[in-house]
């Protein structure tokens, strides 16, 4: 009776031990993704967060800086269209109170602009926000150094609201 008890016992350790070894190996061969959440706003009423996967965040946050010239820490980065009229007032407003952090990226005139526009949306999208929210303009981030600190979809003429954003941490 004891001889059958050690085998039973060393046939479990056995199986731990692989079962331990494959959830191990499995562990490991996972890439880490690391997301941040960001407040999705449609004008100035905050929709819903969204989990904006940080590696691709920053990679993109870089093309925008090197491609732009963009040096301030904060930055207030607007995709617009030269024909739309909300574009044009959004960018009037920002270049009157914040033009030191400012930039416009019109999505018709620049190519580059255009690309990293749909990039911007396909990682919003990644992180869970829906097509009819994203796909408008103007369409507004606010970066810290190489983070998303808000997204706002639509125009917003209130600068206290713009103020509230970057002074948020």
């Amino acid at each position: 009776m004891k001889l059958k008890y050690k085998y039973l016992l060393v046939t479990l350790l056995v199986v731990v031990a692989i079962a331990s070894i494959i959830i191990l190996k499995t562990i490991l061969e996972t890439p880490i993704v690391t997301t941040g959440e960001v407040t999705l706003y449609m004008g100035s009423k905050p929709l819903y967060a969204i989990n904006i996967d940080e590696n691709i965040c920053r990679d993109l946050i870089k093309d925008i800086r090197d491609s732009y010239g963009i040096g301030s820490r904060q930055a207030i980065i607007m995709f617009g269209l030269t024909t739309c009229p909300h574009c044009k007032i959004q960018d009037k407003l920002f270049t009157e109170y914040y033009r030191s952090i400012y930039k416009p990226l019109w999505i018709d005139v620049d190519s580059k602009a255009y690309n990293i526009f749909y990039k911007l949306v396909d990682l919003e999208l990644k992180g869970g926000a829906r097509p009819a929210d994203v796909t408008g303009v103007p369409h507004t981030v606010v970066i810290s150094e190489y983070k998303i600190k808000a997204i706002i979809v639509g125009r917003v003429d209130d600068k206290k609201f713009w103020d509230d954003i970057l002074r948020e941490p």
